[in-house]
């Protein structure tokens, strides 16, 4: 294949690209016999986003688990810390011919270019490699159901041809992480004002008003921020109208439709705008970093707490050496408001593919031999939870979700401080919630309250959002889309995010009057023209395959 082909076949990959470098780099499709091409030296080249927490990638304690259990050496090649710097400095290799190292491993490269960059060559077939080197995931493929399996397989093999697989699976069973609203209110200043957790959206008005006016946090100011107004806290307000998400259509009974459209929707986004109006819903929300929200949440300086209710994960959301989550709990959906709303939008399992083995690889025996390790308890539990013995180790027992676990952790730090070196989690998520150990509630050998309370509070929103509200009926994220469908996607799905993102917001801050009829129909046509029907007839193409 030659350079230019190569370039105006992926104009998409590349469009992004410096074009000096475009220019100057020849490129050809290198080859691909399949499996067992050389006799390996029992060596693997790892390619992975840096990440310059992890105090030594070599003696790190997964890599070293790792190379015990496979035999193997592992030598890391880094690229940038940034996905889409990583993806540009994938693509100039692939363009310039460059060697690949063996694996590549966590660049989020998506279903659509990996099979690009396979059905080019640049990433081998691994449908044998895994009939015949992959006992630790099919051992864990029989543990699933056969619903499970048959959605992991479907989105495993390549559309294009119908059997080729150019990258191995994460699935990602649905934990605290896949809930899209994780919402907490303040316990100290409900009891303060006499009241109860909000249920509904009538309820949640009479609590925020409270917050308002009869100073909960006792400082005899009137400072207090009943709710922010973050993403996740307006979806989890606009759920009480109709099932929707920010990036994504609904489907019911089989057939997929847009929220966004509906007199529901519509009325979610009035009721908000009263909110912020009456200084309920504090716009700050829309406009602050993460570390000013993490300063109003759980202030450094001594001063009183100033936020009633926040969404996010409790851990990011707060300032690690404060007490401010023993003031708070966890919120679950708000009841239906219309007749179409109620729902609690805890998303289905997730499949990524994030593991390919290149053509380069010398013995690809061995880079799937390495890949296979990841798929056992063990490994699995290592990855998210460091070294055992020394930051976990097994007991039977109840996780903070209410269920059965077997890993006691020792040290909860173990994943988030990198300066331990016990984990490589910029790999989470590759193959590391296959089987999710959750995080035991009564870690010992740990001063920091933050963590024990962020793991009570996490256990309090996953049961609360799993028994309060509907489950919608699909997560349509997760789609795996066809060349075509992907250029559909790729030239209006943004766009069309981004306009109702924008406007919707507009309307909640007031900006635009949300009950101006003109106002609100303009909004819907514009939407329209941003070729959102499209975008949603693919997503009905998409989901229709995954149903046969």
């Amino acid at each position: 294949m030659k350079g230019d082909y190569w370039l105006m076949k992926h104009a998409k990959i590349v469009a992004c690209l410096p074009l000096v470098l475009v220019i100057l780099l020849p490129a050809g499709c290198k080859g691909n016999d399949g499996p067992g091409q050389e006799e390996g030296d029992g060596i693997v080249t790892v390619g992975l986003k840096l990440d310059t927490t992890i105090a030594d990638y070599d003696t790190n304690g997964l890599t070293k688990y790792l190379e015990e259990v496979t035999g193997l050496n592992i030598e890391f090649e880094f690229f940038s810390s940034n996905v889409d710097n990583a993806k540009r400095q994938l693509t100039l290799m692939c363009a310039g011919q460059e060697k690949l190292p063996d694996v590549l491993l966590g660049i989020n490269l998506g279903h659509y270019m990996i099979n690009q960059f396979g059905e080019d060559g640049y990433f081998i077939d691994l449908a044998e490699l895994i009939e015949t080197n992959a006992p630790n995931f099919k051992a864990a493929m029989s543990k699933l159901s056969e619903k499970e399996q048959k959605y992991i397989r479907e989105k495993l093999i390549n559309t294009s041809d119908g059997k080729s697989i150019f990258a191995m699976p994460s699935y990602c069973l649905p934990v605290v992480d896949d809930m899209q609203s994780m919402m907490y209110i303040n316990k100290t200043w409900l009891d303060k004002v006499g009241m109860s957790a909000p249920a509904n959206v009538e309820e949640l008005e009479k609590v925020l008003t409270a917050f308002a006016t009869k100073d909960p946090n006792g400082n005899g100011v009137a400072d207090e921020i009943p709710m922010l107004a973050q993403g996740s806290a307006i979806d989890w307000i606009i759920n009480a109208f109709v099932q929707y998400s920010t990036t994504t259509f609904n489907v019911t009974g089989g057939k997929v439709w847009d929220p966004v459209y509906t007199d529901e929707f519509r009325k979610g986004v009035q009721f908000v705008s009263e909110l912020v109006k009456k200084g309920l819903c504090h716009e700050y929300g829309f406009t602050l970093s993460t570390q000013e929200v993490k300063n109003l949440i759980s202030p450094t300086d001594g001063s009183a707490m100033r936020i009633g209710i926040f969404a996010g994960h409790p851990e990011s959301m707060t300032n690690l050496q404060t007490d401010a989550l023993d003031h708070y709990v966890a919120l679950g959906a708000l009841a239906d408001a219309t007749g179409k709303g109620g729902y609690n939008m805890i998303n289905d399992p997730l499949v990524s593919f994030d593991a390919v083995i290149t053509s380069d690889c010398k013995d690809p025996k061995e880079a799937m031999k390495l890949l296979d390790a990841f798929y056992t308890d063990e490994c699995v539990t290592r990855q998210r939870f460091g070294v055992k013995g020394e930051d976990w180790e097994y007991e039977e027992g109840e996780n903070i979700f209410g269920s059965a676990s077997y890993c006691k952790v020792l040290n909860p730090n173990a994943f988030f401080d990198g300066s331990l070196n016990a984990t490589l989690h910029n790999l989470l998520g590759i193959k590391t919630y296959w089987n999710y150990a959750p995080l035991r509630a009564d870690a010992s050998n740990t001063t920091n309250n933050r963590t024990i309370q962020a793991s009570r509070i996490l256990g309090e929103s996953w049961n609360v959002m799993q028994n309060s509200g509907k489950k919608r009926e699909y997560c349509l994220d997760g789609l795996i889309y066809t060349a075509d469908e992907y250029d559909v996607r790729e030239l209006y799905a943004g766009k069309s995010i981004a306009y109702m993102q924008e406007n919707a917001t507009l309307f909640m801050q007031g900006l635009k009057d949300p009950y101006d009829d003109v106002l609100w129909q303009e909004f819907l046509t514009n939407l329209t023209s941003t070729k959102r029907d499209l975008v949603m007839n693919v997503a009905q193409s998409a989901y229709d395959r995954i149903e046969k």
